[in-house]
């Protein structure tokens, strides 16, 4: 996919969408190529949060088991200040 610098700033969307479809981006500014945007090798960009490497990073802390219970522990101070 070849596109303007204009038309990347005003349609990111679709340059994203010929990303996760493995199409390399070529960005020109008149008549120059200045980029060529692709996926590092071996990902596959899909937009989801779930994929994150940080999504269950603390899966297997014992002290975390109990989120909420884990959330009023660290705001209890502020319940006392008052």
């Amino acid at each position: 996919m070849n596109v303007t610098l204009r038309a990347l700033a005003q349609r990111m969307s679709a340059a994203v969408r010929a990303l996760d479809r493995n199409e390399r981006v070529t960005v020109v500014h008149q008549g120059v190529v200045h980029a060529n945007l692709v996926l590092p090798r071996g990902k596959r960009c899909n937009n989801r949060a779930i994929n994150h490497p940080a999504v269950g990073m603390w899966a297997d802390r014992r002290d975390l088991a109990d989120v909420p219970g884990h959330a009023r522990a660290l705001r209890r101070w502020r319940v006392r200040a008052h």
